[in-house]
């Protein structure tokens, strides 16, 4: 295998000779810097760089690690590219490691302190051959959901054909964001890889152990576990190896600060497809060193079937490192609730104060990663704004995406000039958001949810390189009372991080009530629900209350003394600014009873 030990320069290529594939350890790949004009399908494959090419002398000053606790974590989930994509970002190189650097200074202004990132793993974009029948553009792998190197950075989110030179610019974009206190959480794509099943290329696995890294059936045909063509086999000791070492490679070379494990439960999968009880590969995760330091976010489900939700991080030691699971259960409880479902108000309670019906006895809240939305289905503004799925730019005869959307458009599908609707849409979103951030666990919101980005009814743009996946700066103005909402939402978290625990409520911890005090109903046909959190002295310090009704309801409130006079900091029928209000300036509420209009969440504030 050739090695290069010194700068890419340009002048070598990977040798035409068909038996030189890309070795799986292959820390950078020179495939390029322009998105959408690599064809890896007739790209010489080759041993690219050796595994010991990459060690570079980039100068990380005195960065400091991110430690910020879990109760504190606010995540956006957003995709690198596509943040500033859109030429309204007006960065100097759009779509890129650098351009994500201009735009750190609206992140902390919005409040977020860890970034989770779509892909960043090099991977083939133009692997797809679909066309958006209705423009005829053709269509790409946007998301890059499809590995194929465990260890290089996409070069395509670089500015510059040199790999070395790319990777420093990765690392000035990480010291960037640590040194604006913001923590680099990276999407990986473990389960499977970017060489399809059978009809697939072979760029590398295949070539060097095809038995060894895929699961296989007994007439060695792929099993597919992940829907994406084939699944690795990463319980076998080899394959271990390789994702423990790129783990540890981005955690070392890159500093990155945790990982988010796609499909994590196809990699809970014995050498048969059967599911393990206690997976090899998690277990040395919590025994690496460095891994275990690091936060560890988990979708506990595959493709197939493999629902672990509340399950996974019990296995092996899981329940003593930084895990969280993103908890679907939270998510289609709370679009049950807002949407005002029937016989769903006791499990939104559970849902709001860390799901401990799922993750007791050995966990916490804190294992619960909490999400309304996320890319893989609809924005916050669709979800208010769409009954179905309108995926038909995908070129797949809208058959591709869920159908299980837990959505309402209140009143009418897609964009409408009619008033009442659009008021109801705003409030709708607005409670969705309170919801979010004053549940128990740690809670994460999608890129461009802040400023109600729509993909038109488009539950699965992973295939679309335009505006439905670019962040439109150009609506931040226009939006800007719900960007106001999102950052004094979040102020009032952090404001009151006391009930933010790391261990499940006590009686002590809460009250819960209805109309009246002390009298919640858990009836099926209940739509309303108010409590109060209090701090370690038994006072009460927020009491909430959600109505998710159709009518208006006359909602007992419970006392304090003028000292510590409540304040109404959220009332998501009033209008911006009177919408959310900073304590000091919110009005103080005096009264004993309050009227809370229908499809409403209101939220007073000990002053």
């Amino acid at each position: 295998m050739k090695q290069r030990n010194q700068r890419f320069d340009g002048g070598w290529k990977a040798p035409n000779d068909p038996l030189f594939y890309i070795d799986p350890y292959a820390p950078l790949l020179a495939t390029g810097s322009i998105f959408g004009k690599n064809d890896w399908n007739t790209f010489d494959k080759g041993v690219l760089l050796s595994t010991c090419s990459n060690q570079t002398t980039f100068d990380w000053e005195f960065t400091p690690d991110i430690t910020t606790p879990l109760n504190e974590l606010i995540i956006y989930e957003m995709h690198l590219k596509g943040f500033t994509d859109a030429f309204s970002s007006q960065v100097q190189h759009p779509g890129t490691y650098l351009g994500m650097i201009e735009k750190i200074p609206y992140l902390k202004d919005l409040g977020i302190n860890a970034v989770e990132l779509l892909p960043i793993f090099e991977f083939n974009e133009m692997e797809w051959n679909g066309v958006n029948p209705r423009t005829n553009e053709k269509l790409c792998n946007y998301w890059g959901y499809s590995s194929l190197s465990f260890f290089s950075p996409m070069m395509r989110y670089g500015t510059t054909d040199d790999p070395f030179e790319t990777a420093d610019e990765l690392k000035q974009l990480i010291k960037a964001l640590h040194q604006a206190g913001i923590a680099v959480i990276l999407d990986v794509v473990f389960n499977h890889t970017g060489e399809g099943n059978e009809k697939g290329p072979i760029y590398s696995y295949k070539k060097f152990a095809n038995e060894t890294y895929y699961l296989l059936d007994k007439q060695k045909a792929y099993l597919n576990y992940s829907g994406c063509g084939n699944s690795i086999n990463a319980s076998h000791p080899v394959v271990a190896d390789l994702i423990i070492s790129s783990l540890n490679h981005w955690a070392i070379e890159y500093k990155i600060d945790g990982f988010r494990f796609d499909l994590a439960s196809e990699m809970t999968r014995n050498m048969d497809g059967s599911p393990s009880g206690q997976p090899p590969l998690f277990e040395r995760i919590l025994q690496d060193p460095i891994l275990k330091e690091k936060y560890l976010l988990v979708e506990p489900w595959d493709a197939s079937g493999l629902h672990q939700t509340g399950q996974l991080f019990k296995m092996n030691q899981w329940k003593t490192s930084s895990i969280a699971e993103w908890n679907d259960d939270y998510r289609d409880t709370v679009r049950k609730f807002i949407r005002g479902d029937d016989n769903i108000t006791g499990r939104f309670a559970w849902r709001l104060c860390g799901s401990e019906d799922l993750f007791s006895p050995r966990g916490s809240p804190l294992n619960s990663l909490n999400f309304v939305t996320c890319h893989d289905g609809f924005t916050l503004h669709d979800l208010v704004s769409y009954n179905t799925k309108h995926n038909f730019d995908n070129g797949e005869h809208n058959q591709d995406g869920t159908n299980n959307n837990i959505s309402w458009n209140c009143g009418q599908e897609g964009d409408t000039a009619d008033s009442k609707i659009e008021r109801l849409r705003d409030k709708q979103i607005k409670n969705f958001l309170v919801t979010l951030f004053l549940s128990h666990g740690i809670p994460m919101i999608l890129s461009g949810d802040e400023y109600r980005h729509t993909k038109k009814g488009n539950n699965n743009t992973w295939c679309q390189n335009n505006e439905l996946n670019w962040f439109l700066w150009s609506e931040l103005l226009k939006n800007s009372s719900f960007i106001r909402f999102v950052k004094e939402i979040i102020k009032l978290r952090h404001r009151n991080l006391i009930i933010i625990k790391n261990r499940f409520m006590l009686q002590s911890d809460i009250e819960w009530h209805g109309r009246a005090l002390f009298t919640p109903d858990w009836s099926p046909a209940s739509k309303l629900i108010s409590c109060s959190f209090l701090d370690e002295n038994g006072k009460r310090i927020l009491h909430a209350i959600w109505n998710s009704s159709d009518h208006s309801e006359n909602v007992e409130i419970p006392q304090q003394d003028k000292a510590h006079e409540w304040k109404i900091v959220v009332h998501t029928a009033q209008l911006p600014p009177r919408d959310i209000s900073d304590p000091k300036e919110a009005a103080t509420f005096s009264g004993h009873a309050l009227a809370v209009p229908p499809k409403t969440c209101i939220v007073l504030e000990r002053k």
